[in-house]
Order: structure tokens, then sequence, then C-alpha cells
């Protein structure tokens, strides 16, 4: 892992991702690139001179903030390479464009943001930036008081991409520290059978084969897809991150008919991992 973007819109919430950012990046000793996106005031029954300088006036103000996020953010235990790029324009929009322009391996985002009209808003935005972009996200809750991720669990609906995000987690995770959990919901009505689980037994075998992750264990659960197994889940087994792969019709997409799929992501009580 080469460059992580850390999305900004100053907040707590920001910062909380930004520390995450660096912890990863100091095991892979990768660039950090903290990212904001700013908006101006811009109006047709305005001179062009009093419009010139409305932009000049949020490309300050948005370098100020910055300027001081990023000496916050220098305050933690770090000594790799940090940059910052300040735009003007649609976050979403401006993080494809940075995509390109940088190889980004991975995006770091907190899972709530500042309010007001004047900064895009990074928390509303997380769901969206994960679901739009090929790059594997990190959604980091405010709350965490802790980077560790040594116990991870991972849902599966049996989708190829698993191997793909199971590759990301232990380029980022790393092995033999590592708890690995893959986790599948059984949502029809009869008991799961033996086959069932040795389906699951047999799929977690196989994407530990991929890898050289050392303890990978599953569990088969029983019930509704919703956010109560996510939690139970998480509780039950101490989990320090959750990972699941974003795909049209995966466990995380089945909840958006629901309108869970974004309270994973926003309001989840450990970090997600979303693989894609």
């Amino acid at each position: 892992m080469n460059n992580i973007l850390v999305p900004t819109d100053f907040s707590d919430h920001a910062l909380k991702a930004a520390e995450c950012a660096l912890c990863l990046a100091h095991q892979s000793n990768a660039t950090v690139y903290l990212f904001h996106a700013y908006s101006a005031f811009q109006s047709g029954f305005q001179s062009e001179r009093n419009n010139a300088r409305d932009e000049q006036r949020a490309l300050e103000e948005a370098e100020q903030g910055m300027a001081m996020f990023a000496d916050t953010v220098s305050t933690f235990f770090f000594n790799g390479s940090i940059k910052t790029i300040c735009r003007r324009g649609n976050m979403v929009a401006l993080i494809h464009e940075l995509a390109k322009e940088i190889s980004i391996d991975l995006i770091v985002m907190g899972t709530g943001g500042a309010t007001g009209l004047k900064y895009q808003f990074i928390g509303t935005n997380t769901y969206e930036v994960a679901e739009s972009l090929p790059i594997p996200l990190l959604a980091v809750p405010i709350s965490v008081d802790h980077i560790d991720f040594n116990n991870i669990a991972f849902f599966t609906d049996y989708r190829p991409q698993d191997h793909q995000t199971i590759t990301s987690l232990y380029s980022l995770f790393g092995s033999e520290q590592v708890n690995y959990l893959v986790v599948h919901i059984h949502e029809k009505e009869q008991l799961p059978r033996d086959a069932d689980f040795k389906k699951l037994a047999v799929y977690a075998m196989e994407l530990q084969a991929n890898t050289p992750i050392v303890n990978m264990d599953w569990e088969l659960e029983h019930g509704k897809e919703d956010i109560a197994v996510v939690h139970k889940i998480v509780s039950g087994f101490n989990v320090d991150l959750l990972a699941i792969t974003l795909t049209e019709r995966n466990f995380l997409d089945k909840l958006l008919d629901k309108s869970l799929s974004k309270e994973i992501v926003m309001q989840a009580k450990t970090p997600v991992f979303i693989g894609r």
C-alpha cells in the first residue's frame, strides 16, 4: 500500500479517520493525503470581479482550515509523508479525479461530518464514495478508542469478489496477530443443515488458501439479515473491524431497501472495511 486518502471537513470525525490512516501508513510506509473539497459562492448577479474575490476567499479559508487540521494531525506519532490537497467542487467527483492522479490504495473516512452549508458532509457521503469508487474504503466511527485490529469479522454471501477483499484485508492488517472470522447469515426459515455448515467451512478454507492468513474461523448465523445480527456478531466475538464486499447484490446492498446499509457505515460501533 502506497497512498491513503483521507477526505476531511476538519471535524473530529475526520480527525479520527486521519489518526487511523496514520496508524496504517506507519505499518506500510504509505503516504497520507489529507483532502478537503470546498465550495465558493458564485452568482450571475455579481460582477466577475466579485465572483473571483469570493472564490479566492473560499480558497484561503479552505487552506487555513487545512493548515490547522494538518497541524493537529502532525501531533500524532508518525514520521512518514503527509500531503494536503484543497480543491473546489463536489467531494465525490473530486475523489474520482484524485484516484486517477495519485493511484489511491485506500480511502479512510469518518462516519459523521460537520454541520452547516459551508463544508462538504463527510459522514453523509461515506457510503456514496464507497458505492461509486472501485477502491477499498475504511469507515471509522469517532467512538473508536483504539486502532489495533486484532479480530476481523468478514460477512460473506459467497461472492467471487470476496477473494479480493480478503487479499486487501491481509495486505492492510497482516496475518500472524490477526484473527479472521468468516460470517454468513442463513436467512431461510428452516434451520441450517449439515450441507450449509460444510459449504461455509469449505468457502473459508478457499479464502484462506489464497493468502498467508494463519488464523481463520467461520460462523454460520441463522436469522434475518439486519443490523441486530451485525451487532450480535461484533459483540459476541469482540470484533475490532467489520468487513464486507460491496457488489451489486451483496449483503450490504440487500439492506439498502431497509435503509440499513448507511446505518452500518455511518452509525457503526466498530470500523467498517468495504472491499471492492
